[in-house]
């Protein structure tokens, strides 16, 4: 056999192989379901944006796999039979891993975790486009995400009350982690909570309570 044919008897198998792991991993499924193969993130409008900063916002994963798209526990599962009234069929259940049936209502509550994130650090009107790829009986859904807009923090101004307390917050505006020209988000300003601890621990420490908004 000469290695051009050697090649095309080896993808020739490789696609039977592929083809096989599949329906084997789909045969309980019914009429109208498939199976969830992969979710994958792509930045459309960036290359230093990193799609696993909102990978874990999709809030349907598909089944883990061992060897590129295969898991035996998951081929177990399908060959154990659709008939749960056997003894059988239910102790290999019990072992092995279900397929993870493609759900559309999940993608749509996906795009809407993804743009929150998105916005919770700071990129304004962000649009998530979900594509759909069928292959037989299993589902990949690809995330388009389009970043939104960013904005600088221009000057800070700071409106504390005079006297010990202006003295006390303005001796330690050193360790403020938002600076001027930084951009703008909830996920930063959440850091300078430590100032709000700040002041409470300040008047509790001169036999005061902090006043309750």
């Amino acid at each position: 056999m000469s290695p051009k044919q050697l090649i095309l008897s080896l993808s020739v198998l490789s696609a039977a192989f592929l083809a096989a792991v599949s329906c084997s991993t789909t045969r309980v499924l019914g009429e109208n379901e498939y199976r969830l193969a992969g979710n994958k993130v792509e930045i459309t409008n960036s290359k230093r944006f990193n799609p696993k900063e909102v990978q874990s916002y999709i809030k349907q994963k598909p089944n883990t796999y061992l060897i590129g798209r295969w898991n035996p526990l998951l081929v177990l599962y399908n060959w154990s039979g659709t008939d749960t009234g056997k003894a059988s069929t239910r102790f290999i259940r019990k072992m092995v891993v279900a397929p993870v049936v493609y759900q559309p209502s999940q993608v749509e509550a996906s795009i809407e975790n993804i743009e929150r994130h998105l916005e919770y650090l700071g990129y304004y009107g962000s649009k998530v486009e979900s594509e759909i790829a069928a292959k037989g009986k299993t589902i990949d859904v690809l995330y388009k995400v389009t970043l939104g807009k960013r904005f600088k923090i221009g000057k800070l101004n700071f409106i504390v009350p005079e006297g010990d307390f202006a003295t006390d917050f303005f001796a330690d505006t050193s360790s403020i982690t938002i600076r001027s020209g930084d951009y703008l988000s909830e996920a930063e300003l959440e850091k300078e909570e430590r100032l709000l601890r700040f002041f409470q621990e300040l008047l509790l420490l001169r036999g005061r309570h902090p006043r309750q908004p």
